[in-house]
């Protein structure tokens, strides 16, 4: 509106033509992706490589319009005010401890070429049901699921850490992998959802894991009382966005042992 037809094409067709997909891993601000569940005209298969392909990004998926979720008090906010101030002033909050399980399923985006929209569909909803019948057995509470993943919380971290097993166990019976990561802290309990640190740390030790892996942070290994899981380190290393290195272990697998 602020030129003529003319200048507007020519600006609208020098957009299209613009490639940032090499330049993405060189963004090293946090980014908070969001995009609405419903009638978005971006597919969320694209939004998810976006956030895979930036260093420090998540997404966050709202219901009805994006506007309205920018509104005081909406989640836009509080998840902004979190990103620049570590705190959500704007929403009441409780602290408790938690173990966190965050899951997500490797090679989505290959297995919805392979598989088609429809087949995807059926895969995506049997994924679920694993995951969802194994918190259900382990006293876990879902907490946000966004396409293939999602985040868990449990009062006792081996509970979480059994129900993780179970996860990746029933999941390689169908043909897939499943990365997880643990860990346990304060997190802020929230009307919508939890928030804080432990979550992100959570996040990042789950994107570390490799295909069939859980790995989980020295912090949660420390929780047990009496037995102890049978786990190997996994080296020190640095959490994206968070501060320090990271000992992390990796649960031993008895299926991929000599």
């Amino acid at each position: 509106m602020a030129g003529t037809p003319t200048m507007a094409m020519q600006s609208l067709r020098s957009m299209l033509q613009m490639d940032l997909r090499p330049y993405l891993s060189g963004v090293s601000a946090p980014v908070i992706v969001v995009r609405p569940k419903d009638g978005s005209l971006v597919p969320l298969e694209g939004v998810r490589w976006l956030v895979d392909h930036l260093p420090d990004a998540r997404l966050i998926e709202v219901d009805g319009s994006l506007a309205d979720a920018a509104l005081p008090g909406g989640p836009v906010l509080a998840e902004l005010e979190e990103l620049v101030a570590g705190t959500r002033t704007a929403t009441p909050a409780r602290r408790e401890l938690r173990a966190i399980l965050v899951t997500d399923l490797v090679g989505s985006t290959a297995l919805l070429r392979q598989l088609g929209d429809e087949g995807w569909r059926r895969l995506l909803a049997s994924h679920r049901a694993v995951v969802r019948t194994a918190l259900a057995r382990y006293q876990g509470t879902e907490i946000d699921t966004a396409g293939d993943e999602f985040l868990a919380t449990f009062t006792l971290p081996s509970n979480a850490l059994r129900c993780a097993m179970e996860i990746r166990d029933v999941s390689r019976t169908q043909g897939v992998a499943v990365r997880q990561g643990l860990h346990a802290g304060e997190v802020s309990v929230l009307s919508d959802g939890i928030a804080g640190g432990t979550v992100h740390a959570a996040a990042r030790v789950s994107a570390l894991a490799g295909a069939g892996e859980i790995l989980l942070t020295e912090t949660i290994l420390q929780m047990f009382a009496g037995d102890t899981p049978s786990c190997e380190p996994a080296g020190s290393r640095v959490l994206r966005g968070l501060p320090g290195r990271w000992r992390l272990h990796r649960v031993a697998d008895a299926s991929h042992t000599n």
